[in-house]
């Protein structure tokens, strides 16, 4: 009788990790995309694709964008905003992150020293609208010192 419970037991608990797992949700899998090769004021620019979508950045155009953009700002190499994203660029967080969701109101969102786009939003904005988001967050929304 006591083998019996214990098989009953041994059973029931392994009906229930199987349940669990067969019944647990699939993640669509991670689509991470990281480019380093965006330049801006001679420096590599981090671009990172959160998309989760299968063609990449380069495939879909969005790169050229973003390259596009900060190609469209004329900087003062002497000025105050260039030493701002040279100390944030010294950090070695500086990135700039493709996302989907909703709508940013002011077409972009930042996070510390990471500029987000929303990929839908993109399409919409010319190279001077990106570029100028960036600069903008840069002068605006990221504190250091420098």
């Amino acid at each position: 009788m006591k083998n019996w419970k214990h098989y009953g037991i041994v059973c029931l608990l392994a009906f229930v990790v199987l349940a669990f797992i067969s019944c647990k949700e699939d993640d669509p899998p991670e689509i991470i995309r990281e480019f380093n090769d965006i330049i801006f004021l001679g420096k590599n620019i981090k671009l990172i694709d959160e998309t989760r979508n299968e063609k990449n950045l380069k495939e879909r155009g969005i790169w050229h964008k973003i390259q596009d953009g900060l190609d469209s700002q004329t900087i003062n190499p002497e000025g105050n905003w260039k030493k701002k994203f040279e100390a944030i660029y010294e950090t070695g967080n500086f990135a700039i992150i493709i996302t989907n969701g909703l709508d940013f109101e002011d077409g972009y969102s930042f996070i510390e020293y990471n500029i987000l786009f929303r990929e839908n939003q993109l399409f919409g904005f010319s190279a001077e609208d990106i570029g100028g988001a960036i600069y903008f967050s840069i002068q605006n929304d990221m504190n250091i010192l420098y």
